[in-house]
């Protein structure tokens, strides 16, 4: 795939071909639906769930995110995606190549990259410590923190047994 467009204004988000997501998730049934249908049905499903994306040029490994997957049928080609200013810099300095490090949002990042997602899963503890809701993350961090303060004489006698010299 490629990014010659420049950012999309969504936060967190990757924008993509309909046709070519509903490929890459094993939907059926979009293949017939104009691209216009077919992004909106994407987006009603798919559209409030976060994605694992790896993001890998000539086959390595550049970076790994969390971001929304949208359909996006205006101006995208099958092999072609949009992504967020934050992410798409990212991508930029992490490419091979270095002439579009420079160049501002309006423009995407030079070359051919290849990525792979899969949904978020509940025991993705990074998801959960950086959850995009403000309120779930500090029910989490509030969670942890009472948890720690109710057990934390069991956790110290814990670790002073483990590291109890023989």
């Amino acid at each position: 795939m490629s990014s010659e467009r420049g950012a999309s204004p969504e936060v967190k988000t990757i924008r993509v071909n309909p046709h070519a997501f509903a490929k890459a998730l094993k939907e059926r049934g979009y293949e017939q639906l104009n691209p216009t249908n077919a992004a909106k049905k994407l987006n009603e499903k798919y559209g409030d769930r976060y994605f694992v994306c790896q993001f890998r040029e000539g086959g390595k490994r550049m970076f790994r995110r969390e971001l929304k997957i949208r359909a996006w049928h205006i101006n995208l080609k099958n092999t072609d995606f949009q992504l967020d200013p934050e992410t798409l810099d990212l991508l930029k300095k992490a490419s091979f190549s270095k002439l579009d490090d420079e160049l501002g949002d309006s423009y995407g990042a030079d070359g051919k990259f290849d990525i792979f997602f899969r949904p978020v899963k509940w025991w993705d503890l990074r998801h959960w410590l950086n959850h995009p809701a403000r309120e779930i993350r500090y029910a989490l961090y509030i969670a942890i923190f009472a948890a720690f303060l109710e057990y934390s004489s069991d956790i110290i006698e814990m670790l002073r047994t483990l590291f109890r010299s023989p």
